[in-house]
């Protein structure tokens, strides 16, 4: 058994960040995770490249999003497809700033210098209505 004592302590910042994520709500749907690189290359086989990028596909109701995220370097980028293609406004989320792009008419979008930690992402129609959102994931 692990004493408490023993244990470093929860730095202040990461239970604020923590906090922040958890009471950011939304009311738009869940699309769920179809697809994920990571629990894919999970064998006993991997590519050398997996550490350094992930591949990953949400699926709302009638939109699949495509992410491809490069995480090497301190700030990732996230490169977003929509099929069908859709001119969709995406706000990617985090615990402390909330960044935008506009997916162009072939539904290509594409975030760079990304902040490491948890992330989600909330697809808007053109009128501003959250039509649906992403789980958090760890970038």
């Amino acid at each position: 058994m692990i004493e408490p004592d023993a244990l470093p302590p929860v730095p202040d910042d990461l239970i604020r960040r923590v906090t922040e994520a958890f009471t950011r709500r939304s009311v738009a749907p869940i699309a769920p995770v179809v697809f994920d690189s990571r629990l894919a290359l999970a064998g006993p086989v991997r590519r050398a490249s997996s550490a350094d990028s992930q591949l990953l596909t949400f699926a709302a109701d009638e939109v699949t999003v495509d992410l491809q995220i490069d995480g090497s370097g301190t700030s990732p980028a996230v490169l977003g497809q929509l099929s069908p293609p859709a001119a969709l406004t995406v706000l990617l989320e985090t615990p402390d700033a909330t960044l935008r792009a506009d997916a162009d008419e072939s539904g290509f979008f594409v975030f760079v210098g990304t902040p490491r930690g948890p992330v989600r992402m909330t697809f808007l129609d053109k009128s501003g209505r959250a039509l649906f959102t992403t789980s958090w994931l760890t970038m």
